[in-house]
């Protein structure tokens, strides 16, 4: 939903996916981008982000499968943020311009919790409420700090491999796939190159077809079955560049070894 079309302008479209084909869905009340989402195709929340009015815009939207409703906003107007849950409980963190200061919602209202450690934005995220998982993003460089909430307190977790930002994210705290995004240091800035996190320590994974940054920063999935949609294919700035509608499935081959008894 949302984000910035190819003539650079923010929107309102909303396209579903069904495993083989995207189709228009129902228009966002307010055009925006730099917002974070969660939930299901049926059950969605659209959190913050900037609009045409408003760089900081607290606006939140509940999706229920066919269009859009407002519901409660935020404390603090926010975008290029991170988020993980579901439409009844979302947390909101790592969002500027309050890069440390993460809100969560009940289905009913907004409430500010501890903020995570690294004050950044536009980082991976995913996971839950109480189980949430922030990765990379730009703090004010791009970095490789990994973040992890228990529902009162953030605490560290390994590095990844590439420093990066605009990336995507998806699965759960401990088992995580990132891919993308954008790096200062490397060539080209749009980055092919994917990561697995197994709740302690990052690794390599087979590289995406496209690369691309301006990903949002939770994309949906599990590590072992994840969709990247959308992002540029040419490091812009502070847009992502030429925008791509590239759809990638990403799965994990899982071997399983065993013993033979004779």
């Amino acid at each position: 939903m949302g984000g910035i079309d190819q003539p650079g302008t923010k929107c309102t479209v909303t396209e579903e996916y069904n495993g083989s084909s995207w189709s228009g869905g129902g228009a966002l009340p307010t055009a925006k981008y730099g917002g974070v989402a969660g939930g299901t195709q049926n059950a969605a929340i659209q959190v913050s982000g900037a609009t045409p009015s408003a760089t900081r815009d607290p606006a939140n939207f509940l999706y229920d499968g066919s269009s859009w409703t407002t519901t409660i906003p935020l404390n603090y107007g926010k975008y290029y943020g991170a988020g993980a849950g579901s439409v009844d409980t979302y947390l909101a963190y790592g969002l500027a311009p309050q890069p440390t200061k993460s809100e969560a919602f009940n289905g009913t209202s907004w409430s500010i919790q501890a903020g995570n450690i690294t004050p950044r934005e536009s980082g991976g995220s995913t996971g839950t409420v109480n189980a949430a998982i922030l990765a990379a993003g730009k703090a004010p460089a791009a970095c490789t700090c990994t973040e992890e909430y228990n529902g009162s307190t953030w605490s560290a977790g390994g590095a990844l491999g590439t420093a990066r930002y605009w990336l995507g994210g998806a699965g759960s705290q401990t088992a995580m796939v990132v891919y993308g995004g954008r790096s200062l240091s490397l060539a080209p800035h749009f980055l092919d190159s994917t990561e697995e996190y197994n709740g302690t320590t990052w690794s390599n994974s087979s590289a995406a077809i496209v690369g691309r940054n301006g990903l949002g920063a939770h994309q949906a999935g599990s590590q072992g079955s994840a969709l990247f949609a959308g992002g540029g294919t040419v490091g812009g700035n502070p847009a992502p560049g030429i925008v791509s509608d590239c759809t990638e499935e990403y799965s994990v081959t899982y071997v399983k070894t065993v013993s033979l008894s004779s």
